[in-house]
């Protein structure tokens, strides 16, 4: 069977359930109607009024009535109590708006000391950057720089030579 089928035969037995007690209680009413009626006979035939089987059908009608509030009402009733029982719970957990105020604008607080902070340190960062590209010496100055030490060297080479040959020849 399938779901749908399964569903459907439930659904149809459970309209057949209410038919019959629809039925029950129509029958009901029509005995309690005919019981009225044989009585408004009796009474018209007596001329005289007859307050006690009034009073009983008036119980009677008031029992039934009772009941079938009664029915209708309890399950209504657990359900508002589970209601509120939830409403009760979410009150208590929910946040107040001064306190989601407060946390929100010290996240914010916060993130903006972040980015102030980072700010800051890129500034320091840039001119540290700056500070050390002015102070670089290119390579091309540096070369400079060892061509001329190389220079230095070999002319101080060339002299000792020459001194080394001078004092070689007595």
């Amino acid at each position: 069977m399938t779901m749908t089928t399964q569903h459907e035969h439930t659904v149809s037995a459970h309209i057949a359930a209410i038919e019959t007690r629809v039925d029950g209680l129509e029958k009901g009413m029509r005995t309690l109607a005919e019981g009225i009626n044989a009585l408004g006979t009796k009474i018209d035939a007596r001329a005289q009024t007859q307050w006690t089987p009034i009073w009983s059908a008036a119980g009677v009608a008031v029992a039934i009535l009772a009941s079938l509030g009664g029915a209708l009402y309890a399950p209504v009733n657990s359900n508002m109590q589970r209601l509120e029982l939830q409403l009760e719970r979410l009150r208590e957990a929910e946040l107040p708006r001064a306190e989601y105020d407060a946390r929100s604008s010290s996240e914010v607080q916060r993130r903006e000391a972040a980015f102030a902070a980072l700010r800051d340190s890129n500034a320091r960062q840039d001119g540290e950057i700056v500070r050390l590209r002015d102070s670089q010496v290119t390579r091309s100055e540096h070369e400079r720089v060892w061509n001329e030490q190389i220079r230095n060297r070999e002319r101080i080479e060339h002299r000792l030579d020459r001194l080394e040959e001078r004092q070689m020849k007595p």
